[in-house]
């Protein structure tokens, strides 16, 4: 199957955000299934080096990531749509562009080749800011759900949201992904070694990006309470994996408390690094402040942390006690102020009697591989293409 595989989101080799790896992962896992597949995405000089990622690259290259270079990436993807599909006859298009959702369709439909389109959260639903910004772009989601083929969603609830507008049989329920090849468990005493921690130490983790207010709420909180805890625990640590725009006002935040012996910032780690990281530490994190109570929380972090064999200590939201709730994790109530410190003595006291890693492990391999996303994805291409 030859498919055009489409994307606004830039994928420079530098990056390492969760919608990067999501996306090349999944076009990595088709290509490996037999697959010849085309990618399509903006790639902005200013913001690292251009990688294909071994698929037959279509990148389309603008000097510096601007939202008038963003504008014109889609006026150039629209325009050049046409030629697209008649350089390669592609048999199905997969896209996550919401803006050309329409255009595309128009194209495709009367050539009878399926088009999915991938959809993390309903925009209408959101919080997304300015007010302005969010009209347009949900006005544009709700066309582009309308001129498709098939819809690709993460959760069943965001699945549920979508059905109550549209033919049920459109809509294909298939989760994110991990490499268990390169997420999985490495010596956890030669790890500490090598980055120089003890083995006696109690280690805590995060590994993400800092540019959510959402994130930084949650890592707040998780360093006033570890200052708190860390009174009475002097053999507890942490590692913050990753960078973002928010990186200095948490540093300046764990150095006002005196804390700097204590937490440590690795700044960006290569996405194949971060499973050593892992590894050396005891408990994994997921602390995330959903803008609302009723937001379904989605991380390619738990999969990554669970076929390492971590214990996660996590956000008490629905879709991340959902993936979690038959290995033991600690779910932090946000709402509670006293609830982190709770949660960070509870993985503490416990250190030494969690063990269903091997389970949560064999729970990955078995569900949350992108191997296994991407079979699902052709297969909803075959079904599709049997219907037009």
């Amino acid at each position: 199957m030859r498919i055009l595989y489409i994307t606004s989101v830039s994928l420079e080799k530098e990056k390492n955000t969760g919608n990067k790896i999501h996306f090349t992962e999944v076009g990595k896992a088709l290509k490996s299934l037999g697959n010849e597949i085309i990618l399509i995405a903006p790639r902005y000089e200013n913001l690292g080096s251009r990688y294909d990622y071994g698929l037959i690259d279509e990148q389309m290259d603008f000097p510096k990531r601007t939202y008038v270079n963003y504008l014109k990436f889609h006026n150039r993807l629209g325009g050049e749509f046409k030629s697209l599909i008649d350089k390669y006859s592609p048999d199905f298009v997969y896209s996550r562009d919401i803006i050309n959702g329409h255009r595309f369709y128009k194209i495709l439909k009367p050539l009878k080749i399926p088009y999915m389109i991938e959809i993390n959260d309903i925009i209408a639903n959101s919080d997304l800011k300015p007010d302005l910004l969010k009209m347009i772009l949900a006005s544009n989601q709700f066309k582009q759900i309308g001129n498709c083929d098939a819809i690709r969603v993460m959760l069943d609830q965001t699945a549920e949201k979508i059905r109550n507008k549209i033919p049920e049989k459109k809509v294909f329920t298939i989760p994110h992904g991990t490499d268990t090849d390169i997420f999985k468990e490495r010596d956890k005493l030669e790890m500490r070694s090598k980055y120089g921690f003890g083995k006696d130490d109690y280690i805590y983790l995060f590994v993400g990006t800092f540019n959510s207010e959402s994130y930084v709420k949650g890592l707040k909180s998780f360093i006033e309470a570890f200052h708190n805890f860390y009174s009475t625990n002097k053999n507890i640590k942490a590692i913050i994996v990753g960078d973002g725009k928010n990186h200095v006002t948490l540093k300046e935040i764990v150095r006002s408390k005196g804390l700097d012996e204590m937490i440590f910032f690795t700044g960006y780690i290569q996405n194949d690094i971060v499973p050593e990281y892992i590894s050396l530490s005891d408990i994994c994190l997921q602390v995330w402040v959903p803008e609302r109570d009723d937001k379904v929380g989605l991380s390619l972090k738990l999969s990554s942390y669970m076929a390492c064999g971590r214990r996660i200590l996590l956000s008490d939201i629905e879709g991340f006690r959902e993936i979690t709730s038959d290995f033991d994790p600690i779910l932090w109530n946000y709402h509670d102020e006293h609830s982190m410190r709770n949660c960070l003595v509870k993985a503490y006291e416990e250190k030494d009697i969690w063990c269903k890693g091997k389970e949560q492990r064999k729970f990955v391999e078995e569900n949350y591989t992108w191997k296994i996303s991407a079979k699902r994805i052709v297969n909803a291409a075959e079904t599709i293409g049997e219907k037009l």
